[in-house]
């Protein structure tokens, strides 16, 4: 399989009135084509502004700074022409808040035509109004992602629909534009249990239908484990450990993601209180590891050095236990 996506020490720091925040600090990876590679990390981790990178979404506060930024083969950074171009059918991009995804004075069949007017502009170099395409066409996307009366739908607006429904309008545009890589930014999480299900099954149909490579955010490590073929753990803007999703979630060997899977609800009601990670995250000295507050090893190495992010056996670990 190709590779849609190559990122070499990916840098981005926030300009604040108070000074530089690193928010991604020399994150590197690849995504293959057909894979889904889940992003997994509390708040403040760096997950959603990776993914705002990879699309070229950032503020204008933003420096963005990296070493090689490949995406479909281009080179993104090179000019921010290149994101415009890619954007659609290139990479496609899935909000976390649903409803801040549509634009509420359009009807959903004037945003559908708009994706596939956008599709046959780029892939066939014809313009085509909106008023062109046909209902069926839209409505038989509707059906494909399970949308009910979805004739009555198409004619609706963004704030008759549930987040689920708004959801699966977004997949359905992105069955529309067939994107090579699609940047799920914890889109599941105003949803219910069920309706996660659904969008997840729906999220896979892109995958199996048209080829498309995920980046699955997520602060819910178990929901990432549902999807991802991969897990990606990030804390501090820094990646913790890179690997198969069944070998990361068997047998995790960084501390915080030993953590994250200790702190999952067993099945068993009588299971007493969870597990949890004692403290919350605060900004350390750039040249330690950043869950050194919080780790239950923690050496006085973690405290005088930044740990690489090394191979361990199958896989990628940011840890001075395994030095």
């Amino acid at each position: 399989m190709g590779v849609t996506l190559s990122i070499e020490d990916l840098q981005v720091i926030y300009k604040t009135p108070d000074g530089t925040i690193p928010a991604v600090r020399g994150v590197s990876l690849e995504l293959s084509e057909s894979e889904i590679l889940g992003v997994v990390g509390e708040s403040g981790s760096g997950k959603s502004t990776l993914a705002f990178a990879i699309a070229g979404l950032l503020p204008k506060n933003a420096i963005v700074k990296a070493r090689k930024f490949i995406i479909l083969n281009n080179d993104a950074l090179s000019s921010p022409n290149v994101f415009n171009k890619l954007r659609g059918s290139g990479v496609f991009m899935v909000f976390q808040d649903p409803f801040s995804s549509l634009n509420p004075l359009l009807t959903i069949r004037d945003q559908l035509a708009e994706a596939y007017v956008t599709k046959v502009k780029q892939s066939k170099g014809v313009k085509v109004g909106i008023g062109d395409v046909d209902d069926e066409e839209l409505v038989e996307y509707l059906k494909r992602v399970n949308i009910p009366d979805p004739q009555i739908t198409l004619y609706k607006y963004p704030h008759q629909l549930s987040g689920g429904q708004i959801q699966r309008v977004m997949i359905a545009m992105a069955l529309i534009l067939e994107p090579r890589i699609l940047l799920a930014d914890e889109p599941t999480t105003a949803l219910d249990v069920l309706t996660q299900i659904q969008v997840l099954q729906e999220l896979k149909r892109l995958v199996d239908e048209i080829k498309t490579s995920i980046i699955f955010i997520t602060h819910d490590i178990a929901l990432a484990s549902a999807i991802g073929d991969r897990l990606a753990v990030m804390y501090g803007g820094l990646l913790m450990e890179v690997g198969n999703t069944e070998d990361v979630i068997r047998e995790p060997m960084h501390p915080y993601t030993q953590g994250l899977i200790a702190s999952i609800p067993s099945k068993s009601k009588y299971e007493g209180l969870l597990n949890e990670i004692k403290g919350i995250y605060v900004p350390t000295n750039l040249n330690e590891c950043p869950f050194a507050p919080r780790c239950p090893y923690v050496r006085d190495d973690c405290k005088n050095s930044l740990p690489e992010l090394r191979r361990v056996s199958n896989r990628f670990v940011r840890c001075h236990l395994y030095g």
